[in-house]
């Protein structure tokens, strides 16, 4: 059902149009989102003309008449199971419509509960809430253990049972989603709308139902390429999908996570405070499956932007705030480590130790912040990316002095940075777009946007890795290198600006501070080579930085199995080949 339709649609259990926006309006969102847009696709051609003479059989109509007034009076619910399913067993073409096109259905629901039928003259009655998603859950949740039963005619439509698992959790989980809905209203009295859906006095099995639905739908959707039909959906299909499976807004990942469980609403403001006061954490399932979305979904598709936004929680109803304030403590220590640095690097009396301090209390801050809030908080930081970056300070320590102290600025020097810079872009570029699989639309136009998400995600993450870099080149060229480098001392040089024996002049030996005279100079031994002096201190570190970047990028190769953006585990355990 479209918007539009539930905009004009009124009544029914006494629910407003406001209410059938809530619930039957954002159901209908949800089915045609995501992987609704290619349920249809996989079908042979001209299938979908069929599909409204399909809905149009008097038995189908009389068997969700036998199942509305089961539910009105809690008895006969076996009996109208029983009417639905020989109608499937009898009319196969309706299982179709119902596996293609659950949304199609949902939109016809009103005028196959009537008695005057589609070709009526007479405005369709409009359903209520309550009635409307009891009808259509009861369908979902008994399609699905009719195409999981062994006969003939359930057999034919196996190879669909994952489009059966999506909306069976779908239309299940869709109250759990307006915790203030009146669906909720006579809970405690055993006689609302979700009593009702699975007989009298069902409760819990809706919950039980709908976390069972979730949990199987999830399976599905972590294999999501083993099903030829969402192979090719949309790249954003799956993220509208994980969103639905873990979040309760249509919109956004910054919103309340989905709790399948009965919500306690509080009848007065002041216990509406009190209980806001105290309100537990996340439940660990749910903190879980925020997890495993972020991991196995979204970082490996560079969405870097709905993972912070699902880390930080800014529209939730009850927000993460020490979460919140640790991430604005590690953007505060690195943006003051780079001021810091720039600035000491453009004043002499500005110390160097300032920038490193602050540099040193970014990572800091991330382990201690790992340590006490868990993975899913470190995981928009990419903390593969430091790592991979001290693979490139490895190299440069191991090389020889020459590097650092030839570099001057000039035309060499903006072609190496463009071609280290360029070169790890273009490598994330290719990643992002393997890793946001399906298809794009053939058109130019249509694509347009589909690309320029694609380009963003690689730039964040790029910039991203760009920040890790410097960090470690700052850490590692300025502490690091001078003692493990040929000729650190002199290294040091650069930082501190302070050249080392200072009065004495170059190549002449220090004086005996004892007074003794030492063995008379051989003259025939040629004096040594004066020692190097570092180049432009920017020039190094800035250098150093793009080097560590492209190091970190194209190491790659050593778990060419895991993104870039995967956070730093290698131990899984799960059932995977």
């Amino acid at each position: 059902m479209t918007t539009a339709a539930a905009d004009k649609t009124v009544g029914g259990d006494g629910d407003g149009p406001q209410d059938l926006r809530r619930i039957l309006g954002e159901l209908a969102h949800r089915l045609d989102q995501g992987f609704g847009a290619v349920l249809n696709q996989g079908r042979e051609n001209l299938a979908h003309t069929h599909d409204g003479p399909a809905l149009s059989e008097p038995d189908l109509a009389a068997a969700l008449l036998k199942l509305t007034n089961a539910h009105s009076d809690g008895t006969g619910l076996t009996n109208a199971h029983n009417a639905l399913t020989t109608c499937w067993d009898e009319h196969p073409e309706v299982v179709r419509v119902l596996l293609h096109r659950p949304g199609y259905f949902l939109d016809r629901l009103p005028e196959l509960l009537t008695d005057s039928g589609p070709s009526a003259p007479a405005a369709v009655p409009a359903l209520g809430d309550g009635e409307g998603w009891r009808v259509f859950a009861a369908c979902a949740d008994l399609l699905w253990d009719y195409l999981n039963r062994d006969t003939p005619q359930a057999r034919k439509h196996r190879h669909l049972v994952p489009l059966a698992a999506r909306t069976r959790f779908l239309a299940l989980s869709e109250p759990f989603r307006h915790p203030d809905h009146q669906v909720w209203s006579d809970l405690s009295a055993t006689t609302g709308d979700l009593y009702r859906v699975f007989g009298h006095g069902s409760w819990p099995e809706p919950a039980r139902r709908a976390q069972e639905a979730r949990q199987i739908w999830r399976g599905h959707l972590n294999g999501h390429q083993s099903i030829p039909l969402f192979d090719h959906a949309p790249p954003t299909a799956v993220e509208d999908e994980v969103r639905s499976l873990a979040l309760i807004p249509a919109t956004g990942f910054s919103g309340d996570p989905l709790v399948l469980d009965t919500p306690s609403a509080p009848e007065s403001a002041e216990d509406k405070r009190a209980a806001r006061k105290r309100t537990p954490a996340l439940p660990p399932a749910e903190r879980a499956l925020l997890e495993e979305v972020v991991e196995q979904h979204l970082l490996p598709r560079f969405a870097t932007g709905r993972v912070w936004a699902l880390a930080l929680g800014l529209c939730r109803t009850h927000r993460p705030a020490g979460q919140a304030v640790a991430f604005a403590a590690v953007a505060v220590c690195t943006a003051g480590a780079f001021a810091c640095t720039v600035w000491a690097l453009l004043d002499e009396d500005m110390p160097l130790t300032v920038g490193l301090g602050l540099a040193t209390s970014t990572y800091v801050l991330i382990g201690v912040g790992t340590l006490w809030f868990g993975r899913l908080w470190a995981m928009p930081l990419m903390l593969r990316l430091s790592a991979a970056a001290a693979v490139g300070l490895i190299v440069l320590v191991a090389l020889h002095p020459d590097w650092w102290t030839n570099i001057r600025p000039g035309p060499g020097l903006y072609m190496l940075l463009a071609l280290l810079g360029g070169a790890s872009f273009g490598y994330l570029l290719i990643e992002t777009r393997n890793h946001n699989s399906g298809q794009f639309p053939e058109r130019l136009r249509s694509a347009t946007g589909p690309l320029a998400r694609i380009v963003g995600r690689a730039l964040s993450v790029t910039v991203t890795g760009l920040v890790h870099a410097f960090l470690v080149a700052l850490l590692g060229m300025a502490v690091i290198a001078p003692v493990f480098s040929e000729e650190g001392p002199r290294l040091t040089t650069a930082w501190t600006g302070e050249e080392q024996g200072a009065g004495q002049k170059t190549g002449e030996p220090a004086p005996d501070p004892t007074g003794i005279p030492g063995p008379a100079e051989d003259t025939a031994t040629p004096q040594q080579e004066p020692p190097r002096q570092p180049g432009e201190p920017w020039a190094i570190l800035v250098t150093a930085t793009f080097w560590c970047l492209a190091a970190g990028v194209f190491s790659q190769i050593l778990w060419d199995d895991q993104p870039i953006t995967a956070p730093l585990t290698h131990r899984r355990w799960r059932n995977e080949r």
